[in-house]
């Protein structure tokens, strides 16, 4: 069950990091220059390190000492939105978004630039990159395989295509493997199974005056792919805007956050197993038995909720400092694979609580 120790990165604003270390009602405070906004994170296999994927640069942080951290930067000025780590840990793989200065041009066709950056985690050099031009940048996904292929989901820009690329880690070239077209427009949500031979793919368009919202439409189903052949596994009735999907350990269990709830899918059968009535970022345990989301009723006060197995429930309070970054897609939730932490990620603040 949760101990009493948390861990909390606060990052008070644009030039300055908080880290907050409660342990004990013992607090010991660290503070780092020249930081933003949390866009994404990441475990390391081993559970030692979480990286964090920020407006201007990528984090390391050591989890036992949070005070010992290291700075991956880029050549350019990029935000890092999704990252991941290889699964023997050494090579840490994160997408970014390279906004151009020129007033004058116009999406998509030269006013972002999406480029995927491959460091050495051990040495914190940065080995490699590449530039896969402008797409819907923030939703392009690396995926490191169980055999250390590099796989990268790119949904391109109001579309409902996904390209499916294997980048090569030794000249950092890709290739195109597939071309994912399901009906899902916008895409929100792509994620792959741990050894990487599924992807999910979510999302649908938010209901407006001018868009009847019709739950029935394949448009807001959502779809899991064999990424060796480009077939499709499995068509969810998700029936509403999916925001994230999560596999367990052998992509047999997927676990999805919407508007109508959180539910838990039976890949095969593609059918709910069950529901639970909260809407915010969720994730599943590897073994499928637990299950950690975070639930905001009040603008400033978000609880942190641990599903644990034989019905019993761990709940914990946070307070939100950052009200007016609170979105349902400014949440991260994350297990480490052996279990030992869960990780919560707001805009400017990361908790770490032990389980």
């Amino acid at each position: 069950m949760l101990g009493s120790s948390r861990y909390k990165v606060n990052i008070k604003s644009q030039e300055s990091i908080t880290i907050h270390i409660e342990q004990d009602s013992v607090s010991t405070v660290y503070s780092f220059d020249g930081v933003d906004r949390i866009q994404d994170m990441a475990w390391s296999p081993d559970s030692e390190y979480i990286a964090l994927g920020m407006s201007n640069g990528l984090r390391l942080f050591q989890t036992d000492n949070l005070s010992d951290h290291q700075v991956f930067l880029a050549p350019e000025q990029v935000e890092f939105h999704r990252v991941a780590f290889s699964h023997d840990g050494r090579y840490i793989a994160a997408n970014s978004i390279y906004t151009i200065p020129n007033a004058d041009c116009i999406a998509p066709d030269c006013r972002y630039r999406g480029i995927l950056y491959i460091w050495d985690s051990r040495a914190g050099d940065l080995i490699g990159k590449w530039a896969h031009g402008y797409y819907n940048s923030g939703l392009v996904t690396p995926h490191f395989t169980d055999n250390g292929r590099l796989l990268l989901a790119v949904p391109l820009f109001q579309s409902d295509t996904t390209h499916l690329y294997e980048v090569s880690l030794l000249d950092f070239t890709s290739q195109l493997m597939y071309e994912i077209e399901t009906p899902v427009q916008p895409v929100r949500s792509i994620t792959f199974s741990a050894d990487g031979e599924k992807i999910f793919i979510g999302g649908g368009r938010l209901p407006n005056s001018r868009i009847e919202y019709n739950p029935l439409s394949t448009a807001y189903h959502s779809y899991v792919y064999d990424t060796q052949t480009g077939t499709l596994i499995a068509e969810l009735e998700t029936r509403s805007v999916v925001y994230e999907g999560q596999f367990d350990n052998d992509g047999t269990i997927l676990i999805t956050s919407s508007n109508l709830g959180i539910q838990v899918w039976d890949v095969a059968s593609a059918t709910v197993t069950r529901t639970i009535e909260s809407r915010g970022h969720v994730d599943i345990s590897r073994d499928s038995q637990t299950i950690g989301y975070v639930n905001c009723n009040d603008i400033s006060r978000c609880r942190l909720i641990v599903d644990l197995p034989n019905d019993n429930q761990i709940t914990h309070t946070i307070f939100y400092e950052h009200p007016n970054y609170l979105t349902v897609q400014g949440l991260t939730v994350r297990f480490n694979d052996d279990l030992t932490y869960i990780a919560v990620a707001f805009a400017r603040e990361l908790y770490l609580f032990e389980l």
